[in-house]
């Protein structure tokens, strides 16, 4: 008996330096922009730098499942952009120049560059005006996900934006849990919706409105894609094959990839395929040039 609790023991002893040299979790910080704004990020891992950019009044943390697996081999970073999560309350600043210069300033801050910048959703607008305002010197590629491009008109799409945009002025705590809820595919924790939906209400409503109304008026970012000279990937649901199509059309370079059974937030919903794609991107990517320091 004494031997056998003498090797348990030895066991035990053995695991703790495994356990103690586990993978931190991510570091939650803040920094202030050049307006004055204090913005919140989540970092986690190191080497290659991956700044990742949440939906419309999404939180950092929302991309909790990228942070824990490829920040276990990159330098993954999620912003809250301005009046979103932790970030700072504001009345300025709410449209994509000022959005994808936070994002500059936060690369730089980091002394990131250069950096794959990946938006999901509203973030694919303020990724591709990243692109529109500063080029492709600070970047190394571009993951675009689940996002418009670009959108034809027609008078059924004006009548939703236009009806959306007035019950988020009118209803925002019933519409709010239903517009979270049909992000996803896949059945999610109703804790994790709830604490997602009460994130969105957070967001000043006019704050809100204002990013909307500025995606529904000028949604055609075609001309930026021709003038792209780095990587892209871009992963869409079915719903958004179009954009898929658009990226690959305008870049025929870049990668494409639908996602045939997830919802809009398909990092989410199919985080273990959406992970290994971005993973092998990111690895195609530093085959062509040496890691960033």
């Amino acid at each position: 008996m004494k031997a056998v609790a003498g090797a348990l023991l030895a066991l035990a002893l053995a695991l703790l330096p495994v356990r103690a040299t586990a993978q931190p979790a991510a570091r939650s910080q803040f920094f202030t922009t050049s307006d004055g704004v204090r913005l919140h990020y989540l970092e986690r891992g190191t080497g290659q730098a991956v700044v990742f950019i949440p939906g419309w009044t999404m939180p950092a943390r929302i991309w909790e499942r990228q942070l824990d697996a490829l920040g276990r081999r990159y330098r993954v970073i999620a912003i809250d952009p301005r009046n979103q999560g932790q970030s700072g309350r504001t009345t300025e600043g709410n449209f994509p120049e000022r959005r994808a210069t936070d994002v500059k300033e936060l690369i730089d801050h980091l002394g990131a560059a250069p950096a794959v910048v990946a938006g999901w959703s509203l973030g694919v607008r303020e990724a591709l005006t990243y692109v529109r305002l500063f080029g492709t010197r600070t970047l190394r590629g571009l993951i675009l996900v689940d996002g418009q491009v670009w959108t034809p008109p027609s008078e059924s799409s004006r009548h939703a934006n236009a009806t959306f945009i007035h019950d988020v002025q009118t209803r925002r705590a019933a519409v709010t849990p239903d517009f979270v809820k049909r992000m996803f595919a896949t059945p999610q924790d109703e804790a994790y919706l709830a604490g997602l939906a009460r994130d969105s209400q957070a967001v000043p409503t006019s704050a809100a409105v204002a990013m909307l109304a500025d995606l529904y008026l000028e949604n055609d970012m075609r001309d930026v894609l021709a003038s792209i000279d780095v990587p892209v990937l871009a992963i869409m649901r079915a719903g958004h094959a179009l954009q898929a199509t658009t990226v690959k059309e305008r870049l025929p370079a870049a990668e494409t990839e639908i996602f045939e059974r997830a919802g809009h937030a398909l990092f989410v919903d199919e985080a273990d395929r959406f992970n290994r794609r971005v993973d092998a991107f990111l690895s195609a990517i530093a085959a062509r040039a040496p890691e960033p320091r």
